[in-house]
């Protein structure tokens, strides 16, 4: 899943029942460290004791190094307690620029999607048409099929 950084209550209530749908269905999720679309799906799989169906990627180091006012760290860390695998710094080591490393974290989890043995889709969340990360993971996921 990826989606807009910041989404209303009504869009994250969506996100909430797309994540219990699937989840319900015993899928697995992928999901980004940010708030917004990212911090609905992990209050959901959480909330819904499927945390451990849920694989998160980030743009910052465990400690909370490189992150920024966008970040879900304590969500990230909720979800991880919860039995979530987190993938640290996905987008790249702290050296990269933040934009970079968040381009490089979306690359990441869009691969990881892509490269399960079973069908898989990235699902994602707009709040506006000018969500350039999650317009360009979604771009990215069609150059995979």
């Amino acid at each position: 899943m990826v989606g807009s950084r910041e989404l209303d209550g009504k869009h994250q209530a969506l996100v909430g029942q797309v994540v219990e749908a699937f989840t319900g269905r015993g899928w697995n999720l992928a999901v980004g460290c940010a708030t917004g679309a990212d911090a609905a799906a992990l209050q959901a799989v959480v909330a819904g004791g499927a945390a451990a169906r849920c694989t998160i990627f980030t743009a910052f180091a465990a400690g909370g190094s490189g992150s920024c006012r966008y970040s879900n760290l304590s969500g990230v860390r909720m979800a991880a307690e919860a039995g979530s695998m987190v993938h640290w710094l996905a987008g790249g080591g702290l050296a990269a620029p933040l934009a970079e490393r968040l381009r490089q974290r979306a690359t990441a989890l869009v691969r990881f999607v892509g490269s399960g043995e079973q069908r898989s889709g990235l699902v994602a969340f707009l709040s506006r048409p000018n969500s350039y990360g999650s317009l360009a993971a979604m771009r990215q996921a069609v150059g995979l099929v």
